[in-house]
């Protein structure tokens, strides 16, 4: 194959501000994830969980959407066990001995096009919407996987169940080989946020939550 002095002059032209703008824009992406935090916008549960509560044994679906800036993400919710633990101080840390369970899960990703950011050189970046879900089975007992203590089976409605954290952590493809996962800032409304910084959720377990028959340690 020939080129002319012209052609190769403007082939190789044409790449350099291909290559130049994919810089511009990766700037721009990257300047993107370090201004704004990545934010859980929707959280679903099967059976009526969030409005009545969970049962001790029940396997239940667990949906939540992030909005992120970043290219790759995964994503671990973490249920604690917030029994004769003061107001605001359950759950402080993933680590936590009286943490229940967790799930760490895959994600769908689409382009979200009615979150943008406009960075210093001008580029527009959109964000992603990151889909996750896991299925949560609450243990039948108050079994810690945190430390493997059990601690007793849980309170009926009657007793007013157990209260449980839920937190969400995120680790993205930029973060350091050992570093821990991050707290997720919930930015989805919430009647039953927990803590003063919208990174927990609270619920209720219950040995006879039944939803149908309008039996909720939620209300």
């Amino acid at each position: 194959m020939k080129f002319t002095a012209w052609g190769m002059a403007g082939l190789i032209c044409a790449t350099s501000i291909a290559l130049m703008a994919d810089d511009a824009t990766d700037a721009a992406r990257l300047e993107a994830r370090q201004r704004i935090s990545p934010i859980v916008s929707d959280i679903n549960m099967t059976n009526s969980a969030p409005t009545c509560g969970l049962k001790a044994g029940e396997t239940y679906t667990l949906d939540w959407k992030v909005i992120a800036y970043g290219e790759d993400y995964n994503s671990t919710v973490a249920f604690f066990d917030c029994t004769g633990v003061d107001d605001y101080e359950c759950g402080n840390r993933y680590s936590e001995a009286d943490r229940l369970l967790h799930a760490v899960v895959a994600y769908d990703r689409k382009v979200d096009h009615s979150w943008s950011y406009v960075a210093s050189n001008g580029k527009t970046v959109y964000a992603y919407e990151y889909s996750f879900s896991a299925q949560i089975t609450i243990p039948q007992n108050r079994d810690w996987e945190g430390d493997g203590s059990q601690n007793g089976p849980w309170n009926d409605v009657g007793d007013g169940g157990n209260k449980i954290v839920i937190r969400f952590y995120q680790k993205d493809d930029l973060t350091p080989s050992g570093a821990g996962s991050v707290s997720l800032l919930i930015g989805a409304r919430s009647e039953h946020s927990y803590g003063n910084y919208s990174r927990r959720l609270y619920n209720y377990v219950a040995e006879d939550t039944d939803p149908d028959q309008g039996i909720c340690p939620m209300r």
